[in-house]
């Protein structure tokens, strides 16, 4: 990689001393990255997509072939793939109802500082995720976005809303303090680690 910010002439050096440099390296994986920054200004890298270079395991079965990539992540063609297929699943299981994506932005000064978002299918409302930025923490912006996606769902219809978090965790004393409850607790995908599962009534 070349530094930021080099000097011309270190750069130039580089370049010339390693004109002639030639070694056999063998590629297995590509990780794309994109450039942004943080709320403090700093770079980060956010992860795009994941692939092996490898030639890809073909599996045959019965006559039937599959191409088979095992990644860190689902790429975005997969991600969408992912998601409809959720989404059908669910509209099949609460009898044809369409579940709606519902989506709340708070913003100070113009910038994003939190969101929060979710689904509503029928009489039933689920938050997916609630995000405030960790300079903004601790001021009321969470609540703020919890009571606003509520807000929304009961306009909608809703008679229930659920939402999950880690069990013992900041998140679940979070909810709690709000005036969820818990309905169900079960295994997490980590290992020793339990998910809470909770609801919250709501009055038409």
């Amino acid at each position: 990689t070349v530094r930021d910010g080099g000097e011309p002439e270190r750069l130039e050096a580089g370049v010339t001393a390693l004109a002639g440099y030639r070694d056999e390296v063998v590629i297995e994986r590509v990780h794309l990255l994109q450039e942004e920054r943080d709320e403090q200004g700093r770079r980060v890298w956010r992860p795009l997509a994941d692939a092996a270079l490898g030639a890809p395991a073909v599996v045959g079965r019965g006559g039937l072939e599959l191409e088979v990539a095992v990644t860190e992540q689902l790429d975005p063609e997969a991600k969408a793939f992912a998601e409809r297929e959720r989404a059908v699943v669910a509209h099949e299981r609460d009898g044809g109802t369409r579940p709606e994506n519902l989506a709340v932005t708070a913003r100070r000064d113009g910038r994003v500082v939190g969101s929060a978002e979710g689904t509503t299918c029928g009489s039933v409302a689920h938050l997916s995720d609630i995000l405030v930025a960790p300079a903004h923490r601790r001021e009321g912006i969470g609540a703020h976005l919890a009571a606003a996606f509520v807000s929304e769902v009961v306009d909608r219809g809703c008679r229930l809303v659920r939402t999950g978090a880690e069990a013992g965790g900041p998140a679940e004393g979070f909810w709690r303090r709000l005036g969820w409850m818990e309905e169900a607790r079960f295994e997490a995908d980590t290992p020793g680690r339990e998910t809470v599962q909770l609801r919250r009534d709501l009055a038409l």
